[in-house]
C-alpha cells in the first residue's frame, strides 16, 4: 500500500485508529462487565447448593431455623454492598474512568471504594458483636 490520502485502506485523519480504541474499550468494559455477572452467578449459585445441603443434613427444624437467621445479617450486607447500590454506583464510574484511559484515578476510586467498604463493614462488625443479643432478638424471634 502506499498510504496515498485517498486511499481507503488507510485514512489520512487517524479515524480508524479512534474506533479500534474504542471498540477494545468497549470489549474490555464488556468483559469486565461479564466477570462481574459471572460472580454474582455464581454466588447464587453456591448459596443454592448451600440452602440444598441444608435441607438434606438438617432437615425442618429448630436447628435449620437457627442456622439460617445466622445468615441473615451477612445476606443482608453482601446484597447492600456486594449487589446492591454500591455496584450499582461503583461499576459505571470504574467502568467509564477505564474506558477514559484514565486507570491511575480508577485505581484510586477503586482503592477510596475499598477503604470506605472495610471501614463501614467493620464498624458493623463491632456493633453486631456488642449488641449481638438484641439483634438475634429481633432478626430471629421465637427461636
Amino acid at each position: 500500500m502506499t498510504g496515498a490520502p485517498g486511499d481507503p485502506a488507510e485514512p489520512a485523519d487517524g479515524l480508524n485508529q479512534e474506533q479500534d480504541d474504542e471498540q477494545r474499550a468497549g470489549v474490555d468494559t464488556g468483559r469486565s462487565a461479564a466477570m462481574v455477572g459471572s460472580g454474582i452467578f455464581l454466588s447464587r449459585l453456591t448459596g443454592l447448593l448451600r440452602e440444598a445441603a441444608v435441607a438434606w443434613l438438617m432437615g425442618l427444624g429448630v436447628a435449620a431455623d437457627a442456622y439460617r437467621a445466622a445468615l441473615r445479617i451477612p445476606n443482608l450486607l453482601q446484597n447492600l454492598f456486594g449487589e446492591g447500590a454500591l455496584s450499582a454506583a461503583f461499576i459505571p464510574v470504574y467502568a467509564r474512568l477505564k474506558d477514559q484511559g484514565r486507570d491511575e484515578e480508577a485505581d484510586r476510586v477503586a482503592g477510596a471504594v475499598f477503604g470506605l467498604l472495610a471501614l463501614v463493614t467493620g464498624v458493623l462488625v463491632v456493633v453486631g458483636v456488642v449488641f449481638a443479643e438484641p439483634i438475634t432478638s429481633v432478626l430471629a424471634f421465637g427461636l
